[in-house]
């Protein structure tokens, strides 16, 4: 009896304990590949640290000194629903540009430089360049009307840049031309004060499938395409505590069957907060504000949910639920209209649920449907703030830092 009592309690505390993985580490500056991962001995590559752990360990990326130009690239990983692969960022500031490298240039003005770029012409759209720390778009966004047209290279002041197309016709990926403008006396060793955005999907990209992830305290900022893009079969995959700064496209978007939670996210100054076309989509606790082309643009095949979602409308088309399949449920919604041309369009397919739950908007003169009521801008401007005190105080101060 005795012999079977202590079987039985083995058995129960094997069921009620957690059966926690091991922690990795890694040093994008100064790790090893060839070292053990251990906090002592890090790895240096993120992409090979993923492919390396087991379900249920965690990889912590340490804390940098500056920001780490590179993006996380997962691909193929996978967890177990009772054991999920965690990677920890600990609130790093990736960035997706790269200084001029001045031997790429050729001078063909006083101060005006040109370089060619290979891309797709739907990449162009996206393309911004960074000058003296500062991103310029030269008034380009997505997922919008009014966006500029190209400038004549001849017209650029200091500060500003441009792109030729040799074959418009050409609707597939070829040569461009880019064109970058200094003060008439600048020398091609001054190029390094311009950064271009580098090829890539995202700050954190997820591609063909992966399931049963966490991925989690990480800042992304100045990415050519999305901050966090989902594509493939993406199952069980949460973000949580994240933020995107200042991407050509969308802060965060999933694509295809992906099925994902996003939890604690602050998107500022993208072409879009957030956009989807996929699955299934949790939202929880976002802070949006500053994004240029559309607040919120969602075009799924299945169901969206929202929750807490507190946003500075400073977009040219606001929110937007256009095209969608399936059911759409957002609750406690906080919406202030800074932008006079924004919207408020909801324009699903037939047979397409939405509900909006304790929502609350300024800016308009009528609520666009049931359950969203209007409010006084400074009432809903202060309960923004204090969410956003509140969210931001998640990143330690890693934050404030990236938005300077």
């Amino acid at each position: 009896m005795k012999k079977f009592i202590l079987t039985v309690i083995a058995v129960l505390l094997n069921i009620c304990t957690p059966l926690y993985g091991a922690d990795k580490y890694v040093d994008t500056a100064n790790g090893n590949d060839r070292a053990s991962g251990d906090k002592s001995s890090p790895w240096r590559s993120i992409a090979l640290s993923l492919r390396r752990v087991k379900p249920g360990d965690t990889v912590y990326v340490l804390p940098a000194d500056a920001p780490i130009a590179m993006n996380i690239d997962i691909v193929n990983i996978f967890g177990t629903s009772e054991k999920p692969l965690t990677l920890d960022g600990m609130n790093n500031l990736f960035i997706g540009v790269r200084p001029l490298k001045a031997e790429e240039w050729q001078q063909t003005a006083p101060g005006l430089f040109r370089k060619k770029l290979r891309t797709s012409p739907a990449m162009i759209w996206r393309y911004f360049m960074v000058f003296d720390g500062k991103i310029n778009r030269m008034g380009r966004f997505t997922k919008a009307r009014g966006a500029a047209a190209f400038r004549d290279p001849a017209s650029l002041a200091p500060g500003e840049w441009t792109i030729t197309d040799p074959e418009p016709e050409n609707h597939k990926t070829h040569e461009f031309v880019c064109f970058v403008k200094l003060p008439e006396n600048s020398s091609p060793e001054d190029l390094c004060r311009w950064s271009e955005p580098f090829i890539c999907d995202g700050g954190v990209q997820m591609r063909e499938r992966n399931a049963h992830i966490r991925v989690r305290n990480i800042i992304v900022k100045y990415f050519w395409n999305d901050g966090f893009n989902i594509h493939g079969d993406a199952r069980n995959i949460i973000f949580e505590n994240i933020a995107a700064i200042g991407c050509g496209d969308d802060g965060v978007s999933a694509h295809e069957t992906a099925d994902v939670t996003f939890r604690n996210v602050v998107s500022i100054g993208n072409s879009t907060g957030f956009g989807h076309v996929n699955k299934k989509s949790v939202h929880e606790n976002f802070y949006l504000s500053g994004n240029l082309g559309c607040d919120i643009f969602m075009m799924s095949r299945t169901e969206m949910i929202l929750k807490n979602i507190f946003v500075f409308g400073d977009s040219a088309e606001g929110f937007k639920i256009s095209g969608q399949r399936g059911n759409v449920d957002i609750s406690n919604l906080l919406y202030v209209k800074r932008n006079s041309g924004a919207g408020f369009q909801i324009a699903p397919l037939p047979g397409t649920g939405i509900s909006f739950t304790d929502c609350q908007i300024s800016g308009f003169s009528t609520s666009p449907a049931d359950g969203i009521t209007l409010a006084e801008k400074e009432i809903l401007t202060e309960k923004i703030n204090l969410f956003r005190e509140k969210l931001f105080s998640g990143f330690g101060g890693r934050l404030e830092k990236a938005l300077e």
